[in-house]
């Protein structure tokens, strides 16, 4: 399991993976507020998905208004590993109005490969994921924007699609929050000096960097005496402060 969410009649989804080495699959599960699986969900209250090849996991979930279901993660297709987005309706069906048979593959450049790592809904229904493209050995920030039939939205960035280079390595997204302004804040890791630290980036609702937060729309944060440390959630105070948590070593 991977991502837990709980929708608003108290029954719980979780997402993640299951198969049997070398095939994985996206898998949910929907339980009821007793902790039974929901048998209306799905089949026998489980939902497994074929993106790709073989390794394919979900990495988070988010539920819409309607009850319909979003998952971020990747799969391996042909070899590459690709930044997926999957929508489920609330009985655990894929939506095939959304993407193509409800399953929306990303490629951030030629010959990328790439993981949506989070997953969030806007107000207006909009999705945003982020995770991370490789682009030669170059691991960076990757964020995509898409409107409510799974097409990316061209008012993000121009093309539905951002890529931050912040200058070191293994740059990788693990967690989004939205702010009640729009603002996009992306919270992950990156590689600096030999060390991973925590690495925080904020985006206009456009896309564009916010060159207020911290003078850059960067910040990365290092513990002293610590070897690495790696940031892998994130959440936004009622008075709009920022937490993010994982671990340092």
């Amino acid at each position: 399991i991977h991502s837990i969410k709980m929708q608003s009649d108290g029954k719980i989804i979780v997402a993640g993976m299951s198969g049997n080495n070398p095939e994985y699959f996206f898998t949910l599960l929907r339980y009821n507020n007793s902790g039974d699986l929901d048998t209306t969900f799905g089949i026998d209250g489980i939902v497994t998905i074929n993106v790709g090849d073989d390794i394919e996991y979900a990495t988070e979930l988010s539920i819409l208004p309607d009850g319909s279901i979003i998952v971020s993660g990747s799969a391996y297709i042909d070899g590459y590993k690709r930044f997926c987005v999957v929508k489920l309706n609330s009985e655990g069906n894929v939506d095939p109005l959304f993407g193509i048979d409800g399953i929306i593959i990303t490629s951030f450049s030629a010959g990328d490969q790439s993981s949506a790592n989070s997953v969030i809904i806007q107000p207006d229904n909009r999705i945003i994921a982020g995770g991370y493209t490789i682009q030669g050995s170059n691991y960076k920030f990757a964020l995509a924007r898409y409107n409510t039939d799974g097409t990316l939205d061209t008012t993000f960035s121009g093309d539905g699609k951002v890529t931050t280079n912040l200058g070191a390595s293994n740059e990788t997204i693990e967690d989004l929050i939205l702010q009640t302004d729009g603002k996009i804040v992306a919270a992950g890791s990156i590689i600096t000096g030999g060390h991973y630290v925590f690495a925080l980036v904020r985006y206009y609702a456009n896309g564009i960097i916010d060159s207020s937060f911290n003078n850059d729309g960067i910040v990365t944060t290092f513990f002293p005496g610590a070897i690495d440390n790696q940031c892998n959630s994130a959440a936004l105070q009622t008075d709009g402060k920022i937490v993010l948590g994982g671990s340092s070593s």
